[in-house]
């Protein structure tokens, strides 16, 4: 299973408990702002390896050169996450903070702590990401400033030293040196044995003594010098803080790295989760970009590796315009070469470019599956079939599985109206802020989503099946034939070919209560067409009643509405409403100077969730209400 309503746990958009989208090529079909794209993206972390595309992931993938369109797939994506990350870096300012406050200003003054010091100033995202809080609360707690800092300048010489000492037979005290002494005096020259640990060196271990003891030396020198530079201690007391903080650094670990963390911190323990924080976000960032640098390396390498099967498609697709495309293997870039500037390109024409490469690349790979998010988007009508044809020539007809959302009642049309037997069709639907998935089970002709298709699935006992056969009727009736009365109102009127009122249509929305009771696509697509229809019969019963004079005469909804309006001073009670209050609310449907104006309630009865209708109706209910007693 791609989706079920577990996998998506944010509150504003809630699931059915039946809602599933199994990995079967099906077309599923919603209006916007449904959250079709929102499940699109959920089914994309959660199932990575599938193959994806929407035009949204394709944004600004194109640069245009002139002469010339770079197609270059997550390159832009991997560069917005590399901005962000160095804003995070650069938000923490640590050059003029925290290396500021140890007076370290330039490359050089780092590189007297230490080189990683050095390469972290000189590149902050390497100490970020080596940022560890272990032992800075010691380093914190240390209250002697100078010997502290001297520390932080020394912390691997001292460690050196200590390790040096072990290395002496572990004397630790101020006699090392005399102990030393001593100790070359009691071992013979060619001795190989240490008369300590009985260890047999394979050479003279007076020479590995007097080397050690050189090493040890030097070291306990460099430190004492450059200490009393800073301390201005007598020589008894510089030795002394010299073995002290010998063994602080070397007891808690005080290495470079540690010294370096804690110049980082700027000596304020606060700032320690400040680190920690961003180094994880750079971290989540690095893995995002590591994961879109090996989906562009894999979606230009299958490009290049089935060039000359691409090629061809490409050149044939964009004859006309006579584009020659090339590959960039170091910039893992296509390269459209145009014969008018790119500029004049629309943003329809790119779209589709890159909307092919895609359907190419997925083409030839290994992937068996492939979620599509609105394929048709705002194209015209001829490159709408020519994608519905791209989907199903080079995917459905090559054994993949597609599976594609959209708002666009066409391309189940399109693809229904050539290969009825390829995909499955499903809604989504609004209700009662709940997205639920319904099957269409409508006869799958050469058009499935009209309105004589829906007729034959509505139940006889359905008490609103008379008004959709009448629907379909009406486009028959001439102009002056009265049976249009009955979808206006003048006056009170019953249509004699099946007893449908008016007035019952009044009633549907004065009863309205914001829900709809369809358990079927079918069932709520034929509520949502007779309420629409009954709105507009509803909105000119209200202007009748509050007006003084006539409205007859004029036959349709539109002039109505403006007559209304230009003559408020005729109108009983002075409505908190506006002529493009009503105007705006798309209720002129069903108006009978339209071709195959049956049509338009049930395409747009397809484009609109039943809460959206649920809502323009109470809406219209509200700001049209009438006081009572009128």
């Amino acid at each position: 299973m791609l989706f079920t309503g577990e996998d998506f746990k944010e509150n504003w958009l809630n699931y059915s408990n039946d809602f599933k989208i199994p990995n079967k090529s099906s077309i599923y079909l919603g209006p916007n702002g449904i959250g079709k794209t929102t499940t699109y993206k959920v089914i994309k972390e959660n199932h990575p390896l599938l193959g994806f595309f929407s035009y949204d992931d394709c944004k600004e993938r194109i640069l245009k050169e002139k002469n010339k369109l770079k197609i270059s797939i997550r390159t832009t994506d991997i560069e917005k996450l590399k901005i962000e990350k160095q804003e995070l870096i650069e938000n923490l300012s640590l050059k003029t903070s925290s290396f500021k406050l140890q007076n370290i200003t330039s490359a050089t003054k780092a590189s007297e702590y230490s080189d990683y010091c050095k390469e972290v100033y000189n590149e902050n995202e390497i100490g970020l990401l080596g940022f560890d809080s272990a032992n800075l609360d010691i380093l914190l707690e240390y209250k002697f400033e100078i010997k502290k800092k001297f520390i932080l300048q020394n912390a691997k010489d001292l460690c050196d030293l200590k390790l040096q000492g072990n290395e002496l037979n572990e004397i630790r005290d101020k006699y090392i040196l005399d102990a030393l002494e001593l100790l070359e005096k009691a071992i013979d020259s060619k001795d190989t044995t240490c008369p300590v640990c009985g260890y047999n060196h394979d050479k003279s271990i007076l020479e590995i003594y007097q080397t050690r003891k050189k090493l040890f030396e030097s070291t306990l020198n460099k430190l004492i010098d450059k200490y009393r530079i800073i301390s201005k201690e007598t020589k008894d007391n510089v030795y002394n803080d010299i073995l002290e903080m010998m063994n602080f650094a070397y007891d808690n670990n005080i290495d470079d790295i540690v010294a370096t963390n804690y110049i980082l911190i700027g000596n304020n323990k606060d700032n320690i989760d400040k680190l920690i924080n961003v180094k994880n976000k750079i971290e989540e960032i690095n893995e995002k970009i590591k994961n879109l640098e090996v989906e562009r390396e894999n979606f230009f390498n299958n490009l290049y590796s089935n060039w000359n099967k691409i090629k061809p498609v490409l050149a044939k697709a964009f004859k006309e315009d006579k584009i020659t495309i090339d590959l960039n293997a170091i910039e893992k870039t296509i390269i459209l070469n145009l014969k008018r500037e790119a500029k004049t390109y629309s943003t329809g024409e790119l779209n589709y470019i890159v909307f092919l490469l895609n359907i190419l690349e997925f083409e030839y790979s290994n992937k068996n599956t492939i979620i599509i998010d609105d394929p048709l988007s705002s194209f015209d009508i001829k490159r709408q079939y020519e994608i519905a044809f791209d989907i199903i020539s080079r995917l459905i007809n090559n054994k993949k599985t597609v599976l594609i959302f959209t708002h666009n009642i066409n391309l189940v049309n399109i693809i229904n109206s050539q290969y009825p037997s390829l995909f499955e069709y499903k809604a989504i639907e609004m209700i009662g802020n709940i997205l639920h998935v319904y099957d269409i089970d409508l006869p799958k002709k050469e058009s499935v989503l009209n309105i004589e298709n829906l007729l034959t699935k509505v139940s006889n006992t359905n008490k609103l099946k008379k008004w959709l056969e009448l629907l379909i009727k009406k486009d028959s009736w001439d102009d002056d034939c009265e049976y249009h009365l009955v979808f206006h109102y003048d006056e009170a009127y019953t249509c004699p070919l099946n007893g449908c009122s008016n007035d019952e249509l009044v009633k549907m929305i004065d009863n309205f209560n914001g829900k709809f009771q369809g358990l079927t696509f079918e069932e709520l697509c034929l509520e949502k067409i007779v309420y629409l229809t009954a709105l507009r019969v509803w909105i000119e019963k209200q202007m009748k009643d509050n007006f003084k004079g006539s409205l007859a005469g004029i036959n349709q909804l539109f002039p109505k509405i403006d007559y209304y309006f230009n003559h408020k001073d005729m109108w009983i009670n002075d409505l908190n409403i506006e002529r493009e209050d009503l105007i705006k609310k798309k209720v002129l449907l069903n108006q009978n100077d339209h071709y195959k104006s049956q049509i338009i309630p049930f395409h747009y009865a397809l484009s609109i969730s039943c809460d959206d209708i649920a809502f323009e109706l109470l809406e219209l209910k509200e700001i049209l209400k009438i006081p009572v007693g009128v």
